[in-house]
């Protein structure tokens, strides 16, 4: 989930209204940082789709610091790209010693492996129009990491997407006429 990039947005277009006010990506990671080594959680709002179901564009996100926690399979998780400043919000879905292997959930690819080093906090909090979503951040996320990890999830959201194309499209009269 990269925020404030349109090429990660369908057809490169950019996702916020020409009215709400656009954060950089570098900005927000300076943000997010000055926040983060304080220890405490910064809030701010997830823009892209390679999360969904779990976050969707606009949904709004709780990162909390790591503190010496240890971080495990299914985790969602705040880092820095690598060669780049830009954070993204992905899972952690293996890990081989000190590297952490990350994917969107709706992500046809990996991240690469990242280093705790470029991993800034975890995701503690997700809000959706205004209600706490808690699915997918708790004993579930390790086995939404294992689905995410052998593909499921990417072709599941797909399958979904068509599905749903297909029946918003149709303007059958369900009362028999």
């Amino acid at each position: 989930m990269c925020w404030d990039s349109p090429r990660n947005s369908p057809r490169g277009k950019c996702l916020l209204p020409t009215s709400e006010p656009v954060v950089s990506n570098i900005t927000l990671a300076q943000l997010v940082d000055a926040v983060i080594s304080s220890d405490r959680s910064t809030r701010f709002q997830a823009r892209g789709f390679s999360m969904c179901p779990l976050i969707r564009d606009g949904d709004f996100l709780t990162i909390t610091p790591l503190s010496g926690m240890t971080l495990r399979i299914g985790m969602v998780v705040a880092f820095r790209r690598p060669g780049s400043q830009a954070i993204s919000v992905h899972r952690i879905i293996r890990i081989n010693g000190a590297a952490y292997l990350i994917r969107g959930d709706n992500s046809p690819g990996n991240d690469g492996w990242i280093v705790k080093e470029k991993i800034i906090g975890y995701v503690s909090r997700i809000e959706h129009n205004g209600k706490e979503r808690s699915f997918g951040l708790g004993r579930e996320s390790t086995c939404i990491a294992w689905l995410n990890r052998a593909g499921f999830l990417y072709f599941g959201c797909r399958i979904a997407a068509i599905f749903r194309r297909l029946t918003n499209s149709c303007n059958c009269n369900h009362n028999g006429t």
